[in-house]
């Protein structure tokens, strides 16, 4: 199977353990927002939910259903669309998040996770600001 970025398909070959298992599969759903035009995510897209609609429609629909409000950016200029932020706070302050945790290197166990997590958002909560 052919999908638009090059990320082959499982479908059918039962090795499909379960919903989105693993990142070929995350790859594919990743493909939608990739392309290179609104047309060709609306292709894909379609390529998406027709190959998983079997495994678990509900998902599918609660996918499809928000997907036109997530793909305006194809309204914007094309130079644009990678550096557009998101509306969601949620997602930027995970992405923050993320980026701060970066330049502390790697964790030796769940604590110390928590606690570079923790301190961040405490020390987010102490400024009244989520975002850098």
């Amino acid at each position: 199977m052919c999908h638009p970025c090059g990320v082959g398909g499982r479908a059918g070959s039962g090795e499909d353990k379960n919903w989105l298992s693993t990142t070929g599969d995350w790859a594919e759903t990743a493909c939608i927002f990739r392309s290179p035009s609104r047309q060709a995510a609306g292709d894909a897209t379609k390529a998406w939910a027709h190959r998983w609609r079997a495994t678990n429609p509900w998902a599918v629909q609660q996918f499809t259903d928000g997907l036109e409000d997530s793909l305006m950016f194809y309204s914007l200029p094309k130079a644009w669309w990678r550096r557009t932020p998101t509306n969601n706070p949620l997602e930027r302050l995970i992405r923050t998040l993320r980026m701060r945790l970066n330049n502390m290197g790697c964790f030796h166990d769940p604590p110390a996770v928590e606690r570079a997590i923790l301190g961040q958002l405490a020390r987010w909560h102490k400024l009244g600001t989520y975002t850098q």
